[in-house]
This record gives C-alpha cells, structure tokens and sequence, in this order.
C-alpha cells in the first residue's frame, strides 16, 4: 500500500522523509542514472499501460536504469537481475 506524506496516517515526519528521499537521490546518483531521470521527469507525461497522462496520487512510475550484471549484483545481491 502507497502513502504520502500529507496523508494523515502517514508514519514519518517531514524530516524522516527528506531523509528517505536524501538516501534514494544517493543511490541514483551512486550508481551514476541522474541524468537518466532527470531526463524522464523532464518528458512530457504521456498515457501508458491503460494509466492517464495527468500525475494521479497514489500512481508509482518506473524508470529503468541501464546497469550492468556486476553493478547489480554489487548493489543488491544475486537474484536482481
């Protein structure tokens, strides 16, 4: 289940939720994909999968990062690939 953070039964405070977002901006950037999804949020939002175009709360998006089998395996392990 997705929540976001001004949703009332949302578990962490505004600073735990920076922090959360400071590790993820880490990680893309670690494993060398900012310019990839800077890229995508530049795009236009365009449909896909049966989903609408507009942002809609509570809709995930995916952004494939071009890795290599050994960068995977480094960062998460056998069985992510």
């Amino acid at each position: 289940m997705w929540t976001h953070l001004e949703q009332r039964s949302f578990k962490l405070t505004e600073a735990q939720y920076m922090e959360k977002l400071d590790g993820v901006a880490y990680l893309v950037g670690a494993l060398g994909q900012t310019d990839k999804v800077r890229a995508f949020l530049k795009e236009p939002a365009r449909s896909q999968k049966g989903l609408p175009a507009r942002p809609v709360v509570g809709t995930a998006i995916t952004i494939r990062f071009d890795l290599e089998p050994g960068v995977v395996e480094e960062w998460f392990g056998k069985g992510y690939q």
